[in-house]
C-alpha cells in the first residue's frame, strides 16, 4: 500500500514538475515508473490490482486490446430518421435522408417498412425513392419477392398497369401450392376490378385453387368473383354461385358474409319476400349462433342509421327503440351462446370489439330515449 501511495505521489509530482521543468521526470527512480500501466479488465481482481505485490503490465495482448478498443460510433442520425419514418413522418428532412441511401439499403427498407391496407404512405415513400435512384426496372430484376410485391401493390393503388407483369412474375414463381393467402393473386384481381375488367377479375379469382389448398382463402376469393359478377349485372349467376358456396364448409364469419351478399342480390332483383326470409333464417340461428349475432348487429346498425336520417320525430323514436332492442339482444346472445362456447370460431375474436360497441350504443340509445 505504501508503494501504491508512492506511485500516486509520483504521478502528481510529475504533473506539477513537468509543467515547470520539462526534464524533472529524470530525477525519479525507474522503479517508480515500472509500476505504472493499464490494468486489463478481468486480468486481476480489484484487490490484486490495488496490491503492490501484483505487477501491472505495460503491454496488452490481443484480448486486452479488444477490451480497450475504441467503440464503433453509432449513427444516431440514421436511427432517428428510421424512427421518424416508422412513425409516419414524411417531412422534407426524412425524404432527403431517403435519397442518401443506396439502392440496397432502400430495398431493405421497402421490405421492412410496414404496409397496411389503410396505412402505407411510409412504405410508398420508400418505394418512390427506390425507383427514383435506380435505373428503370420494369420486371424487378434483382429484387426479392417481397420487394416485387410491395412495388406491385404501389402501382396497383394508382391503377398503374405496371403492376401486372410484377404480379404475374410472382405467380409464375409458385411451383407448389401454399396453405395460406396468395397476395399477388388478390392484388392482380383487385387491379382488374378497379380498372373495369370484370371478366379478368372473375378469371383471376377463380384460379385460386391452382395456388392454395386453404378452403377459407378459396372461399374469400370466390366471394370477390361473385361480387364482381353481381355488379356486372349477372345477378342470377351470382346468386347460384352463392348458393353453391353455402353448401360448402365455411367459418361462421364467412357464412355471414355470404348470407349478407345473397340478401342484397335478392333485394336488388326485387325478390323482397325471399330476402326477408333469408334474413329471418339467419336471425333464427339456422346457420349457427355466431351468424345470428353478426346478422342482428348488422340489422341494429342499419336501423340506427335509418333513424339518424329520418325527419319525423315519431319514426326516429320508433327506429331507435328497435335498434336498442336489437343491440341488447345481440349482446345477450353473444354472452349466452357464442362467447361461452368452447368450440366457437377463432375468427369470432373480432366480435369482442363489436359487442363492446353494441353495448355502448345500447346505453346511448337508452339515454336518448329517456329525454
Amino acid at each position: 500500500m505504501t508503494r501504491l501511495f508512492t506511485t500516486f505521489a509520483a504521478l502528481t509530482a510529475l504533473g506539477t514538475a513537468s509543467a515547470q521543468v520539462p526534464e524533472a521526470w529524470k530525477d525519479w527512480p525507474p522503479e517508480v515508473f515500472d509500476r505504472i500501466g493499464v490494468v486489463p479488465i478481468g486480468a486481476t481482481s480489484r484487490a490484486a490490482a490495488l496490491s503492490a505485490d501484483v505487477p501491472m503490465p505495460l503491454t496488452m495482448g490481443a484480448q486486452e486490446a479488444a477490451i480497450w478498443a475504441v467503440p464503433v460510433p453509432v449513427d444516431n442520425g440514421d436511427r432517428l430518421m428510421r424512427a421518424r419514418l416508422a412513425s409516419g413522418d414524411l417531412s422534407a428532412p426524412v425524404r432527403a435522408w431517403l435519397r442518401t441511401l443506396s439502392p440496397e439499403a432502400l430495398t431493405n427498407l421497402v421490405e421492412t417498412t410496414p404496409r397496411h391496407t389503410d396505412d402505407h404512405d411510409a412504405c410508398d415513400a420508400v418505394v418512390e425513392t427506390l425507383m427514383a435512384v435506380q435505373a428503370p426496372n420494369p420486371h424487378g430484376a434483382g429484387w426479392s419477392d417481397r420487394t416485387l410485391l410491395r412495388v406491385a401493390d404501389y402501382y396497383r393503388d394508382r391503377d398503374d398497369e405496371r403492376c401486372v407483369p410484377l404480379y404475374e412474375q410472382l405467380l409464375a414463381k409458385r411451383t407448389m401450392k401454399t396453405d395460406g393467402w396468395v397476395p399477388e393473386l388478390f392484388g392482380l384481381g383487385t387491379h382488374y376490378r378497379a380498372t373495369g375488367r370484370p371478366d379478368r377479375v372473375i378469371e383471376v379469382f377463380r384460379s385460386t385453387q391452382r395456388f392454395t389448398t386453404n378452403k377459407d382463402v378459396i372461399a374469400d376469393y370466390e366471394v370477390e368473383a361473385l361480387r364482381v359478377l353481381a355488379a356486372s349485372g349477372q345477378m342470377e349467376q351470382a346468386f347460384t354461385g352463392y348458393e353453391r358456396l353455402m353448401s360448402q364448409e365455411l367459418t361462421p364469419r364467412r357464412r355471414w358474409i355470404v348470407v349478407g351478399d345473397m340478401y342484397h342480390v335478392l333485394e336488388t332483383r326485387g325478390r323482397i319476400a325471399e330476402s326477408q326470409m333469408l334474413r329471418e333464417n339467419a336471425l333464427a340461428g339456422r346457420w349457427g349462433p355466431e351468424v345470428a349475432v353478426r346478422t342482428r348487429l348488422s340489422l341494429a346498425t342499419d336501423t340506427r342509421i335509418a333513424a339518424i336520417w329520418t325527419q319525423k320525430a315519431a319514426e326516429r323514436e320508433r327506429l331507435n327503440v328497435q335498434a336498442q332492442a336489437l343491440y341488447k339482444q345481440a349482446v345477450a346472445e353473444w354472452k349466452s351462446s357464442v362467447a361461452s362456447a368452447s368450440t366457437h370460431s377463432p375468427a369470432a375474436s373480432d366480435l369482442v370489439e363489436k359487442i363492446r360497441v353494441a353495448e355502448a350504443f345500447a346505453d346511448y340509445l337508452s339515454a336518448e330515449l329517456r329525454r
